[in-house]
């Protein structure tokens, strides 16, 4: 029997849509190769011989795992997949990923570690690993950093399965500073190297995150980074980032939920091939009875956090909510069955108030 896989047409491409066969071919590395190349990405396909936990993708295109009842909606550097239906067997946490113009990719949804006390940390990682999670996102800063290596090695999925995300804080700015924070970072984590590192805050008055940006570049080449990025970085200190980088960042994590829509900041980071990531993307519970978002999750069956992080997933942004509850993890990543129609995505970003419950970049130094 014949096994189909049309093309649709997208602006700007042509985006593969696999079979429930071809989704099923994603989990074995042959067939991972053979769907690139089938995708006609041949470079993909070698790609994939060297980085087998790398997702097939045109460079800062879209990531599909796609099948029945999928429409892909690309913009010029992201992909938002809005799959109704999960196979059954598949992980939707580790299948649905974004693109980094690196060639390596993000999984959409990850568990963010704030608060959480190096002590709490090793249980609460082994239990979102369990439950299907395949991102975690600390910092030196949160001190954590030990027991969330714990975790991912007591879950006993392979270091390449997770994609694991630290960042250094604003006292490690500077060249030599920075080379030692990832240096200590790797060393609580159990780890040789990281997915992801970010400059945790600009700390503009210091006048040191291009320095610590060579740092990084030179981090990556070593092999002890994956990707690099930045965190709380406004368009301007980007601006800084991007005239003096040889390495381009991939990502840039700020403080985005329906009462902060940033779009300033997500439009520049769009137009420059960063993946924009939400922190705080619930505003830290403050949000969770606001009336709009209680009528909205009348109306979809959904608690008011899925519906939040469904906009978030619809935005094609990265997003790390953080929970220590084993129900509520599953709950925040139990988004990719319904869709919020454009007229209810243009209600909650219509909340914005531009209110933060964290700083302004430019007032932490």
């Amino acid at each position: 029997m014949g096994v189909g896989f049309p093309r649709v047409a997208t602006p700007h491409r042509k985006v593969l849509v696999f079979s429930r066969y071809w989704a099923h071919c994603a989990r074995s590395l042959p067939g991972r190769v053979l769907m690139g190349w089938l995708s006609g990405m041949e470079d993909n396909a070698q790609n994939l011989l060297a980085n087998p936990h790398t997702p097939p993708s045109a460079p800062g295109r879209s990531v599909l795992y796609a099948g029945p009842n999928t429409e892909p909606q690309c913009g010029e550097f992201s992909c938002n997949v809005t799959s109704r239906k999960a196979y059954p067997g598949m992980n939707p946490l580790e299948t649905h990923r974004l693109p980094f113009h690196d060639g390596n990719s993000i999984p959409q949804i990850g568990l963010g570690v704030y608060k959480i006390s190096d002590d709490e940390a090793a249980s609460i990682v082994r239990d979102a690993i369990d439950g299907g999670y395949r991102h975690i996102d600390t910092a030196s800063m949160y001190e954590n950093e030990e027991g969330v290596g714990r975790g991912i090695k007591e879950s006993g999925l392979p270091r390449s399965e997770i994609f694991v995300t630290t960042k250094f804080w604003m006292d490690d700015l500077g060249f030599d500073k920075t080379k030692a924070a990832l240096a200590k970072s790797l060393d609580l984590l159990g780890m040789d190297y990281v997915d992801l590192y970010m400059i945790h805050w600009p700390a503009p008055k210091r006048g040191l995150y291009t320095e610590s940006w060579r740092a990084m570049e030179e981090l990556h080449e070593e092999g002890l980074i994956k990707s690099i990025g930045m965190s709380n970085f406004h368009t301007y200190h980007l601006d800084d980032i991007f005239a003096m980088a040889t390495k381009k960042p991939v990502i840039n994590q700020i403080e985005i939920h329906p009462w902060l829509t940033q779009e300033e900041t997500t439009t520049y980071n769009k137009e420059h091939g960063l993946v924009t990531q939400a922190w705080s993307p619930l505003a830290r519970g403050q949000i969770l009875d606001e009336p709009t978002l209680v009528g909205l999750s009348e109306k979809y069956g959904k608690s008011v956090a899925q519906v939040i992080i469904r906009w978030h997933v619809q935005r094609g942004f990265a997003v790390v909510p953080k929970s220590v509850s084993k129900h509520r993890m599953k709950d925040n990543a139990d988004v990719y069955d319904f869709e919020i129609s454009d007229d209810d995505m243009a209600k909650i970003s219509g909340l914005n108030k531009n209110y933060r419950t964290g700083v302004d970049p430019n007032d932490r130094n």
